[in-house]
């Protein structure tokens, strides 16, 4: 098991504290804590968080690795499953657990969420954002992913836009296939814009007495406002990859229209050719012309009358184009 304890100190900044001490500190000061949790049993889970969770039905979903729910409002805390992605660079969903009481917010980890572990970091190494409350780590998570969420919708875009350029410098080179991968990864974005937006909205609503938001839920309402704006541009890419599938389908059935045409201009001319052929190819007696030594010429010489005639006749109608 990995798990990391942080402390909102007088300076109101994260720090690294000993997780073996949280409990007992979390019952003689008033400061704010974060437990982040990685890679724990059901039984660690138990052990870690059981003191924070005093309802039986919060402690059974956090112990469900499967998706129970996305956000649950108990008397004293609130259960929240934020979808995520597990990776920056590839659409796939994961969910972060946390559990949010009176000075103490836990976060678990469904999945390989490496997103998490950089935000981790940050707290750690790097300037770290002056927060007020457990509340304001609350929000530099959810804002977090969110904001990854959008980010992985801009590369989508931008792969849109250098398949739309490969479309029109020479259309062959599009693969059904990538149109199919970009389609799938836009759904599973939407999937987790979709939820993400749902938690924050039900969260800005939520109105918890041991759990005061105060002047604090304006700042849900960005989040809210940002997820439904990630929803807005995923909407707009789907729209545009499924005009570009537009074009792509029109074109290749040009293509294969331009085909089927050229297989009916040569059918159409070799009929009556091999309607010639099959004519003089009969074994009867007393055909015309099969007796005289000039009586192939005139049957090539036919052959070729027709065979061009048929051929102007389809070009002054178009099908060569």
């Amino acid at each position: 098991m990995k798990h990391t304890c942080f402390r909102i100190d007088k300076d109101d900044y994260l720090a690294v504290i000993p997780c073996a001490d949280l409990v007992d500190l979390l019952a003689e000061d008033e400061f704010d804590y974060w437990l982040e949790i990685e890679s724990a049993t059901s039984d660690e889970l138990t052990s870690l968080v059981g003191t924070q969770v005093q309802h039986p039905f919060m402690m059974e979903d956090i112990l469900d690795l499967g998706h129970s729910t996305l956000i649950d409002l108990y008397s004293d805390a609130i259960y929240i499953e934020f979808p995520t992605n597990m990776d920056k660079s590839d659409v796939g969903m994961g969910f972060l657990s946390i559990i949010l009481t009176p000075h103490l917010i836990s976060t678990i980890r469904r999945g390989n969420i490496t997103g998490m572990q950089k935000l981790v970091k940050r707290f750690e190494n790097e300037i770290r954002p002056p927060v007020a409350r457990i509340f304001a780590v609350l929000y530099y998570i959810l804002d977090y992913f969110i904001d990854q969420n959008m980010q992985l919708t801009l590369k989508l875009r931008s792969r849109i836009r250098s398949l739309e350029k490969e479309f029109v410098d020479d259309p062959s080179t599009i693969e059904v296939t990538q149109v199919a991968e970009l389609q799938r990864d836009i759904v599973g974005l939407i999937s987790i814009a979709e939820d993400q937006r749902y938690c924050v909205k039900s969260l800005e609503n939520m109105h918890v007495p041991a759990l005061d938001f105060g002047e604090n839920r304006a700042y849900i309402r960005d989040l809210t406002s940002n997820a439904e704006q990630v929803l807005r541009v995923l909407g707009r890419t789907e729209e545009r990859l499924k005009s570009l599938y537009g074009s792509y389908q029109l074109t290749m059935n040009d293509a294969n229209e331009r085909r089927l045409r050229m297989l009916t201009v040569i059918s159409a001319v070799f009929l009556p050719l091999t309607l010639i052929t099959g004519f003089f190819g009969m074994n009867f007696r007393g055909m015309f012309l099969l007796e005289t030594t000039y009586g192939i010429w005139l049957a090539i010489t036919a052959m070729a009358i027709v065979l061009l005639f048929m051929l102007a006749y389809f070009y002054r109608k178009g099908w060569f184009t």
